[in-house]
């Protein structure tokens, strides 16, 4: 087997995590564990980012400046989102079919062609084919299922039939039944609350002490109002780690000094200090 095919194969795969998001666009990531994050995606150049990888095992939601729009459903969970609790049995099928693709694409293409020559090469791609045609299907299925019309849910699950592609069905589907919601609904309603709390301490504590948020996304911004007053005060809490070893802390973003210092150096705001 040539690792120079495996290497360029999995640099395609990789490759077609590549989208064209700014910074200022959040993205909201399902990991191995089942557990929604809240990150932005590695930059690549300008305004291209990596905002996936691992594909079927890591489904990657770039939220678009339409969901941003949005009026947010923060009364409980959105319509949308127990949606796609109810489809979280054909979600499972489409990333675990993803990833014996990824297994065929970078490994079984290369070694088969390496052992059988062309027989091996022809037999691997139309295995790798056929596998593509069902996961397109599979989607397809779910997203009528789902409440998506029929046209919309073939355009979308036609793109999966490249073999490269489908190990992303995970993200075309949720991305399609997610479309309409608002930034604040997704990461509030996906993401542990506390954490996207604790990673937006920095506008909470403009926004309480001035009232507005210097240099923040609007989408921080809007997600910071619809906390709630008790997560609020939560995420402004001195880090444990400043209280157990009695040191200085910013209340701006959290970061603990040594006593010695009196300012933080990325916030220019004055430490608040932990009592003996």
């Amino acid at each position: 087997m040539e690792w120079e095919s495996v290497a360029l194969l999995a640099f395609v795969l990789t490759a077609e995590g590549v989208t064209r998001t700014g910074a200022d666009k959040p993205v909201l990531r399902l990991g191995i564990t089942g557990r929604w994050r809240l990150t932005s995606g590695i930059p690549v150049w300008r305004d291209w980012r990596l905002t996936s990888w691992l594909p079927s095992l890591v489904v990657s939601l770039p939220l678009s400046p339409r969901q941003a729009a949005a009026e947010p459903k923060l009364g409980g969970a959105s319509s949308a989102i127990e949606t796609l609790g109810s489809i979280r049995g054909a979600l499972t099928l489409v990333r675990v079919l993803g990833s014996f693709e990824c297994v065929i694409l970078v490994i079984g293409v290369p070694w088969a062609t390496g052992r059988f020559a062309v027989a091996g090469l022809v037999s691997s791609v139309i295995f790798a084919a056929l596998l593509s045609t069902e996961i397109a299907v599979v989607t397809a299925l779910a997203l009528r299922d789902a409440g998506i019309p029929f046209r919309d849910a073939v355009r979308a699950s036609a793109r999966l039939l490249s073999p490269f592609s489908a190990p992303r069905a995970g993200e075309v589907l949720v991305g399609l039944i997610l479309a309409t919601e608002s930034h604040a609904s997704l990461i509030l309603g996906l993401a542990d609350r506390v954490e996207v709390a604790a990673a937006l301490r920095h506008v909470i504590h403009d926004l309480q002490k001035s009232g507005s948020a210097a240099q923040v996304m609007p989408w921080q911004a809007e997600v910071a109002f619809s906390l709630s007053e008790k997560e609020k005060q939560h995420a402004l809490q001195a880090p444990q780690y400043a209280i157990a070893g009695k040191l200085a802390y910013c209340p701006r973003c959290g970061t603990v000094y040594q006593r010695a210092s009196k300012v933080c150096s990325d916030c220019s705001v004055t430490l608040m200090h932990v009592e003996r």
